[in-house]
């Protein structure tokens, strides 16, 4: 993926900070040496130590005991049918680890947006607390010169104590949201990770819902499960088709290729529109990242007019601390836009079971 190169205007370096995502080290910080942790490399490390993965890879190793059985079984009693579903049940159990796979590799993006999207908002409160604590100085200097009153100072207070409880609430989600990656991708509780933001972006993908759909029909992982049952069921129906097999057999193996045929057009239905549902997210979260732009563009304006208006006396300390705060929700809403469309950009290849080095 390329790093997300659009910069905002506002507050110099802190702010291009918190949106070009230039990862920051989280709370709780270990005598240890830091880890730093690309998005290639926690996926690695989560194919490696994930438990679910390792479940399924047990799965795979009992599916090629049972076919190893299989065919030693058949060297003295032969049995086609309990052979092929031998081989079946072994594709199936590897089709199921690939599919965990690409699940945990989902489940790792999401999580390492989570931290990124957290480490961000709190570099956005702490430049907000800072323009806050100096507002109240302010006010109480202007209370103590008789051109501003004890509601002004309140009002300073307030929104400070705000800030700050927001920033409390931050730095606990951001703490919950690193243990959780830790979790995921087999680290230690406790772990210092530092992470990489250029995996962040902001560009569209240039990809039709037609070819989109195209693509995850045909990767998608419990579509190629289905087909398997309808080649199992079409080779248990060949092999009933004789003067040996009874009228029953043939007529279940017959219905049981036509249960799997219509399984088979469910999947694909379903997987249908859960690839319309991810395009349709992934556009509207595009979309509007534009409205954050021109939100946050406003809102500096704003703050820059009532600043001016305000050092030349002609705006109150109430449209100084109201101007502050639009600016602190325009900016906490720009980082947002820039992590939610990520998201929906992963699980949208998700839809699609596209790799991550295949983006």
């Amino acid at each position: 993926m390329k790093g997300f190169r659009r910069r905002w205007s506002f507050g110099g370096a802190l702010l291009a900070l918190a949106l070009i995502l230039a990862g920051t080290v989280p709370a709780g910080a270990q005598d240890e040496q830091p880890v730093n942790l690309d998005l290639h490399r926690a996926v690695e490390l989560a194919l490696e130590h994930n438990v679910q993965l390792a479940l399924a890879r047990r799965e795979v190793e009992a599916a090629e005991t049972a076919l190893a059985q299989a065919r030693a079984s058949a060297l003295i009693s032969p049995s086609p049918a309990t052979l092929l579903q031998a081989e079946a049940g072994l594709r199936l159990a590897q089709r199921s680890l690939a599919l965990t796979e690409q699940n945990v590799a989902y489940e790792v993006e999401s999580a390492y947006y989570d931290v990124l999207r957290l480490e961000n908002l709190l570099a956005v409160l702490d430049d907000s607390l800072e323009a806050s604590r100096r507002q109240l100085e302010v006010a109480k200097s202007r209370r103590d010169a008789g051109v501003a009153t004890d509601v002004d100072v309140l009002r300073a207070q307030t929104s400070l104590l705000e800030l700050e409880a927001n920033r409390a609430q931050v730095l606990d989600n951001l703490a919950l949201a690193t243990a959780r990656l830790l979790q995921v991708i087999g680290l230690p509780a406790g772990t210092e990770v530092v992470l990489d933001g250029n995996v962040v972006t902001g560009e569209a993908v240039e990809l039709s819902l037609q070819e989109a759909l195209a693509e995850g029909l045909e990767n998608r992982l419990e579509l190629a499960q289905a087909r398997i049952g309808v080649e199992v069921a079409e080779k248990e129906l060949e092999l009933s088709t004789n003067d040996y097999t009874p009228e029953l057999n043939r007529a279940q193996a017959a219905i049981k290729l036509e249960q799997a045929k219509l399984q088979l057009v469910q999947a694909e239905q379903g997987i249908t529109l859960d690839i319309m549902r991810a395009y349709n997210e992934m556009q509207d979260a595009y979309r509007r990242l534009d409205v954050s732009r021109q939100r946050l563009a406003e809102m500096e304006e704003n703050w820059r007019v009532v600043q001016a208006l305000f050092e030349a006396g002609m705006a109150t300390d109430l449209e100084v601390l109201e101007a502050q705060t639009g600016l602190t929700d325009a900016r906490t809403g720009a980082v947002n836009a820039v992590f939610d469309y990520n998201v929906a950009r992963a699980e949208f290849f998700q839809a699609i079971a596209r790799e991550m080095n295949d983006r």
